[in-house]
């Protein structure tokens, strides 16, 4: 009796066991979706199932088998609590949103709604290899073809044309002869310049440097004769050259930085003449520039172009100007004129007899938007009221007249009848016969923040 009784009890527990096994798994396969059990439960934690989730299991029964190789909780085995709470989401900042009702039964939470599918990107190439700038090498007596340190050429062109942008030819000591940089070899307007560097003024010399290639850069050079950039050499730059002979900026983007020009006699030393834009004339020392007749001699000549800068240059005892603007070819537009030391024929002599130091005037072509400010002038100075025209904060011992634009300068001498824009001191130098001038003021001037500097 007490086995058949055992055997009854175990039939009967098998068959609920089924049943209630049957009953779950219709019930998991009638569910629709949307309805699944979310992965984020009231407490966050992943995988774990909150109450009211349509899916949720009740507590103390284990979910059906999802798969043939899951097996069910043995009857009787402690199944863990679901978490108790209303549920909520939680935003990435951790903060959770607003709490509300759970969703309706056969209704998808917004959560669950299919999200559009995108695109995989492309996989991502190897990041890009900075390349390190090449060395060239150009000697006197160069005989290879490779121009290498071992085995450097004497062409110049044919050292530019082994170069790439950003590279650099190392012009080696000894009296190159003089050089003339085809458009034939140029490379891309637009890309570093390659640079040509020189052993240093007293080592490295050039008789004639006439560049027609675009970005190139001349440094440490010395030249004997003349150096011309020509109009199709966009974005050369002269650096630290020693020109004892004129240069001639005729191309946009063109630079004179921190050089020696002093030409010969009776020839400009430097002149912008070809309706070059952007082009800068910095840090340099250029004069004296004698003639031997009745030649025009100026120490920078502006005739044509826009948007120039001179800055921060000593000019200085040019037998005509020192500094000239008018536009005798073309335009003369857009030109600032700041923090220069300016001095004309102080004394005057056979060799250096103009009147003028600085002169702007008007001529054939357009010249306007002229801004002169901070520098110090020792000798005349004749400007016309062109439109456009700023004088602020010179440092003059002369007087250019009453121009509107003149605002908050120190004059050597009065003739303007609006004293209140302007002052009137006595203006004495450091070292003006020195060469080249010192043209700082004496402290007695009390001309503090005036001129250059």
């Amino acid at each position: 009796m007490q086995r058949r009784g055992r055997a009854e009890r175990a039939v009967l527990f098998g068959a609920s066991a089924v049943l209630l096994t049957g009953l779950l798994a219709v019930g998991a396969v009638e569910q629709r979706p949307g309805e699944g059990a979310s992965l984020q439960g009231a407490a966050g934690a992943p995988g774990q199932l909150g109450p009211s989730d349509p899916g949720a299991t009740p507590s103390g029964v284990a979910p059906p088998p999802t798969s043939a190789s899951e097996t069910m909780v043995p009857p009787g085995a402690a199944v863990p609590a679901p978490a108790l709470g209303l549920p909520q989401s939680v935003t990435p900042g951790g903060q959770p949103d607003a709490v509300g009702p759970p969703a309706a039964a056969g209704r998808p939470s917004p959560s669950s709604q299919p999200r559009p599918s995108v695109a995989p990107g492309p996989a991502p190439g190897p990041a890009p290899v900075s390349r390190q700038p090449a060395d060239w090498f150009v000697a006197v007596d160069g005989r290879g073809a490779e121009c290498t340190r071992r085995d450097p050429c004497s062409n110049w062109n044919a050292a530019l044309r082994a170069a790439r942008p950003g590279d650099v030819v190392n012009v080696l000591p000894g009296h190159h002869g003089s050089q003339k940089l085809r458009k034939a070899d140029a490379k891309p307007v637009g890309s570093a310049p390659v640079l040509f560097r020189g052993a240093g003024t007293g080592s490295t010399r050039v008789g004639q440097l006439d560049v027609e290639v675009p970005e190139t850069t001349f440094a440490s050079l010395q030249v004997t004769s003349e150096v011309r950039v020509r109009r199709t050499a966009s974005g050369t730059t002269l650096s630290m050259l020693q020109v004892n002979g004129i240069v001639d900026l005729e191309a946009d983007r063109s630079a004179l930085l921190d050089s020696r020009v002093a030409p010969p006699a009776d020839r400009d030393a430097v002149q912008v003449r070809s309706g070059a834009a952007d082009v800068a004339i910095r840090g340099n020392v250029i004069g004296p520039g004698p003639r031997t007749g009745a030649n025009h001699v100026d120490c920078v000549q502006v005739s044509w172009a826009s948007r120039l800068q001179i800055t921060g240059n000593t000019l200085y005892r040019c037998a005509t100007q020192s500094l000239h603007l008018k536009p005798d070819r073309g335009d003369v537009v857009d030109v600032l004129v700041q923090g220069n030391a300016i001095q004309g024929c102080v004394p005057r002599s056979d060799a250096c007899n103009g009147y003028n130091a600085f002169d702007v005037r008007t001529a054939g072509h357009d010249i306007r938007d002229i801004r002169v400010i901070g520098n110090t002038v020792h000798g005349g100075v004749t400007f016309d009221d062109v439109p456009g025209l700023v004088l602020q904060r010179n440092l003059m011992n002369d007087h250019p007249g009453c121009l509107v634009g003149s605002t908050d300068n120190v004059f050597g001498r009065g003739g303007c009848d609006r004293p209140e824009a302007n002052a009137v001191r006595s203006v004495r130098f450091v070292a003006p016969d020195a060469d080249p001038p010192d043209l700082r003021a004496v402290p007695e001037c009390a001309c503090a923040g005036y001129g250059a500097r």
